[in-house]
């Protein structure tokens, strides 16, 4: 004879399934936050002066190991990029779509004017606009 709804041993079943389901979820959301960006990378404390909105794209391909206008060699997964403007070694936190990354200003471009910043390949990947190639960004300057 099958069991009832109402046995003691249907509702233990029945809350075994939703707390693992619980313990599931709470674990992946855990995985992705601590895989989408590496730890060294990780934005721990914000001294920001103010952010403003820039067109920024990326690049890396042919430029990996050469030297930067830094005098730095170019690490193509770094999280550096290159400014017309900025100076080297400022630090800026960069968003996209809920992705935030620490950057440093290391080389000068880009060479198109109608862009404001060119990050590394690696940067890129991190806010996941690679394939995009040019996108809008959030960019705060950070305090030294």
């Amino acid at each position: 004879m099958p069991r009832a709804f109402n046995d003691p041993w249907f509702e233990d079943v029945i809350y075994g399934i939703v707390v693992l389901s619980f313990v599931t979820v709470a674990w992946v959301c855990v995985y992705k936050m601590a895989t989408d960006v590496p730890n060294h990378q990780c934005v721990s404390e914000i001294h920001a002066t103010r952010s403003d909105l820039m067109v920024a794209s990326w690049y890396g391909p042919g430029f990996h190991g050469r030297t930067t206008a830094s005098g730095e060699r170019f690490d193509s997964e770094a999280f550096t990029a290159a400014s017309r403007t900025l100076p080297f070694g400022t630090r800026l936190l960069v968003g996209l779509n809920g992705k935030w990354i620490e950057i440093r200003i290391t080389d000068r471009g880009p060479v198109d004017t109608k862009r404001d910043l060119d990050l590394s390949e690696g940067a890129a990947k991190a806010l996941g606009f690679r394939e995009a190639g040019v996108v809008v960004v959030t960019v705060i300057k950070l305090e030294k």
